[in-house]
């Protein structure tokens, strides 16, 4: 018993990290901007659109 309780939460512990880290870089992907050599932004739509739609979600408006 003592066994699959260490298992269960090395299991959460596994989940709860995954988590943690895909939150984290998905922080990091969103802060990102890409620009040409002439100072244009030629950050891909997708990205753009996701900026966009998490911002809004944090501020509650979606």
């Amino acid at each position: 018993m003592n066994s699959t309780m260490n298992e269960r939460t090395l299991s959460k512990l596994r989940q709860d990290y995954l988590k943690m880290i895909r939150g984290e870089l998905l922080t990091t992907i969103l802060a990102i901007s890409v620009v040409d050599s002439e100072g244009n932004d030629v950050t891909p739509s997708k990205l753009v659109d996701e900026k966009s739609r998490t911002c809004l979600n944090s501020l509650g408006t979606i």
